[in-house]
């Protein structure tokens, strides 16, 4: 599911992200939902959705971190051969970035810009 999030950024968006800047997503909360197992000749199709919303930076405790955005992202696995809901999880994520990773701060603007947040 972890990957699932990764690659739907960095691959997904108009503009993808940089794995410099995925490494400071941080997991606030994850609730996972198990319906059925699979072996190990299956094949797994990952799907992912997100909501993005800026975070009251006055709300942050470590003020040593920028933090940017948050995401919560909606991921559900399904089993190939047969379609068959097999997880699901729904994780709340926040982008902290710490003051002196300058670069990566410039690219989370960026990315806020481009979604409108």
């Amino acid at each position: 599911m972890n990957y699932g999030e990764r690659h739907f950024l960095q691959n997904r968006l108009p503009l993808p992200v940089s794995t410099g800047l995925v490494r400071f997503l941080s997991t606030e909360k994850r609730r996972i939902f198990y319906f059925a197992n699979a072996d190990e000749t299956d094949n797994i199709a990952i799907y992912v959705s997100v909501r993005v919303s800026p975070v009251d930076e006055s709300t942050v405790a470590d003020k040593t971190q920028c933090v940017r955005l948050r995401f919560v992202f909606s991921t559900d696995l399904y089993r190939v051969s047969d379609g068959t809901l097999m997880a699901k999880s729904v994780a709340s994520r926040v982008l902290g970035i710490p003051w002196s990773a300058k670069g990566v701060v410039t690219e989370a603007e960026r990315l806020q810009l481009q979604l409108g947040v």
